[in-house]
């Protein structure tokens, strides 16, 4: 009953609760404390730098105990932990392909991979080849607009070509995130490639109600030009060339 009541009132914010996927338990107390410590106390061998089998037992003690706490901060701490080592050239890549493997499936691994991944790839525009075409897949697959957006920043912060034919195109805009969307627009105005379906999706979007304007302000600056725009503060943005974010 308290799911359903709160489903309902998540609807009046245009948010959406999975039923299936949530449910009620009795929260544990300092229940973090517990792998905190566990993780705290993990030896590393002392020697100048770690080795590959010292990061893959590091790697997956983290994973089985981020999935017996039910905790994702376990994988993060896990992470930054291992950023601040010494690693040998094969625990290096090692580490790198193995957080990118796990936020494949764990999207809220995707921030931390720029600062605490990426910067320790040897080879990182190889890596992200492979890797960018998996998860832009995994994204669209599971319409999940954050994997989308954060696969075309990396593209473009790395500057990796990644495939985004017409259908692909298609359900990206279905998905009507903002965020994924503009940035689905960016990557392909900077690469060269035709833009009309995103185009047309703003044009739809401007004739809508106010309040899918305004969900949607970002999507609607970067790609119509000021004549099309209803907004005066948008258009005064324009008049002023604000550009409003920058990879």
């Amino acid at each position: 009953m308290f799911l359903r009541q709160l489903d309902i009132e998540l609807k009046k914010f245009e948010l959406s609760l999975n039923a299936k996927k949530t449910k009620i338990v009795k929260t544990e107390n300092l229940s973090h404390v517990g792998w905190i410590n566990t993780l705290t106390q993990y030896y590393f061998p002392n020697k100048d730098e770690i080795g590959f089998n010292s990061v893959k037992s590091y790697l997956d003690y983290a994973f089985a105990l981020s999935k017996q706490y039910d905790d994702s901060a376990v994988l993060n701490y896990a992470i930054k932990v291992l950023s601040k080592k010494k690693l040998s050239k094969r625990a290096r890549r090692l580490y790198v392909k193995s957080i990118m493997f796990y936020s494949v499936n764990n999207f809220y691994l995707l921030p931390l991979l720029e600062e605490y991944v990426f910067s320790m790839a040897d080879e990182t525009k190889e890596l992200l080849l492979e890797f960018l075409d998996v998860l832009m897949s995994r994204a669209i697959s599971t319409g999940r607009g954050d994997g989308i957006a954060f696969s075309f920043y990396f593209a473009l912060k790395h500057s990796v070509k990644i495939d985004i034919e017409i259908e692909k195109q298609h359900k990206i805009l279905e998905t009507n995130d903002c965020i994924a969307m503009t940035i689905a627009y960016k990557y392909l105005k900077e690469s060269g490639n035709p833009t009309n379906l995103f185009r047309d999706k703003a044009n739809e979007i401007v004739l809508n109600t106010e309040r899918e304007q305004e969900k949607n302000w970002i999507f609607l600056y970067e790609v119509l030009p000021k004549s099309v725009l209803k907004d005066n503060f948008l258009k005064e943005l324009k008049n002023n060339n604000i550009e409003i974010w920058k990879i």
